[in-house]
């Protein structure tokens, strides 16, 4: 497939922007995880830090998900995204939490869950090839599922 074919509309430079900027909060949530716990009051700023990385974050993928839904050629199922974001969101700050009290097992889903809506997010926004329909459902069962076992793991 050719990028005239799969960007009829000439290439949305917006959504790269966001995708951009969705990298960098990912690596920087990624190096916020990998490092170790601060001692004293430095615990309340690296949770800071990490706070304000993963709204950032969201909030990026939030509004690739709306350019996708808004300039793409997503399904119209996928109003289901209005709910699945959010819950990911929370989901990943759950899953963050369980991970700084060493819970290990918890960190696939903050490495996991902002990948997939980001795929979903790209995929959405790009040129709708046949069949690509059952690969949104399965991205955002993926993001439903994993949302879920982040929340009731941390239980």
């Amino acid at each position: 497939m050719t990028l005239k074919e799969l960007c009829p509309n000439g290439i949305p430079f917006g959504s790269l922007l966001l995708c951009v900027l969705a990298a960098v909060l990912y690596a920087c949530m990624l190096v916020q995880m990998a490092e170790p716990r601060a001692a004293g009051d430095a615990v309340v700023g690296q949770a800071f830090g990490v706070l304000f990385t993963v709204a950032g974050l969201w909030i990026v993928l939030a509004a690739l998900v709306i350019a996708a839904a808004v300039f793409g050629k997503m399904p119209r199922w996928t109003w289901l995204a209005i709910i699945l974001v959010p819950l990911a969101a929370v989901a990943t700050v759950i899953a963050l939490d369980a991970v700084s009290s060493d819970h290990d097992a918890m960190m696939v889903f903050p490495i996991c869950l902002p990948v997939i809506v980001a795929g979903a997010g790209v995929q959405g926004r790009l040129q709708r090839p046949p069949g690509s329909g059952r690969s949104q459902l399965a991205l955002w069962a993926g993001v439903a599922v994993l949302s879920l076992g982040a929340l009731l793991g941390a239980s």
